[in-house]
Parts: C-alpha cells; sequence; structure tokens
C-alpha cells in the first residue's frame, strides 16, 4: 500500500459519512475512500460530535485546528535569523543581494 499523503478534503469526509451510514467497516471506507485505515480512524475519532459523524461540522473543526496549530512568527526572531544566516538588510527588503555594500 503505497498512498501519498494528502488532507482529507470536505468531499472525502462526506464520503466517509455516506459509507459510514451503509454500515462499510473502517478498512472498507479506507479502501473506498483511498487513505490508510488510521485516516480514517483518526478522523473519525476527532470529530464525532454526541455520538454522529457530521462531515460539514468536521471540515469546520478541522480548518480550526489548522489555523491554531500555525505558530505567529516573532519579528525579532525573524531578523536573528536572518542576520545569522549573513542577510542584509537590502535582502530582507525582497532584494537578492549577497554581500551588503
Amino acid at each position: 500500500m503505497n498512498k501519498q499523503y494528502h488532507q482529507l478534503t470536505q468531499e472525502l469526509r462526506y464520503q466517509i459519512s455516506a459509507s459510514r451510514k451503509t454500515g462499510m467497516t473502517l478498512r472498507q471506507i479506507a479502501e473506498e475512500v483511498g487513505v490508510h485505515f488510521s485516516t480514517v480512524c483518526r478522523e473519525l475519532k476527532r470529530n464525532i460530535t454526541s455520538l454522529n459523524y457530521d462531515p460539514k461540522m468536521a471540515h469546520t473543526l478541522s480548518c480550526k485546528r489548522k489555523r491554531m496549530s500555525k505558530k505567529p512568527v516573532n519579528a525579532s526572531q525573524v531578523l536573528t535569523r536572518s542576520f545569522e544566516n549573513a542577510w542584509c538588510l537590502t535582502g530582507l527588503l525582497g532584494r537578492s543581494v549577497t554581500a551588503c555594500q
């Protein structure tokens, strides 16, 4: 099983929901959707609300988690890293300069 990683789309979540309602096993759903069994299992575990899987709510929760996981950029860290990498101010402003004059 040589599948490439990709995030679940809203359409795939609806497909998981419909397949689950027909009584398919998690492994059958994973095969049908084209993802690993653990992806389906994790999706249901993270997004079941009140003993129900709502694909629209699942997608909303997923997008919220994705937004919350992005770390804010600290300007002083960016500047420190930039100078450590021997970038000059003109390089930081978007000009490609290898050495500062």
